[in-house]
This record gives structure tokens, C-alpha cells and sequence, in this order.
């Protein structure tokens, strides 16, 4: 396509965008911290209903 060839002979373009992914990144959740949240849920989740209830 032609935004891929002008972004190929544009190094200055590229740089910008690729510096702008990783601090996007930069932001997101660990692994870990996904693992632990997804667990929480399940853990959630697994109760009784009279227990969830209160």
C-alpha cells in the first residue's frame, strides 16, 4: 500500500511511531499482573452462591 512505502522512506516517521508503541506498552499490564487478576476472578467466580450473597 502506499502508506507502507512512504513510512519505508521515512526513518524519521518510523522512529516517531515506534517510540509512540512503546510508550503505549509501557502501560499495560504484566503478565503477572494479568495471571493475578484473571485468578481473582475465578477465585470469585468459584465461590458459593451464598457465600457472593453475603
Amino acid at each position: 500500500s502506499g502508506a507502507v512505502v512512504r513510512l519505508l522512506g521515512d526513518p524519521a516517521r518510523r522512529e516517531q511511531l515506534a517510540g509512540s508503541g512503546r510508550e503505549r506498552a509501557a502501560g499495560w499490564p504484566t503478565e503477572d499482573d494479568t495471571i493475578a487478576h484473571v485468578l481473582s476472578v475465578y477465585d470469585e467466580l468459584a465461590q458459593p452462591l451464598t457465600a457472593a450473597r453475603g
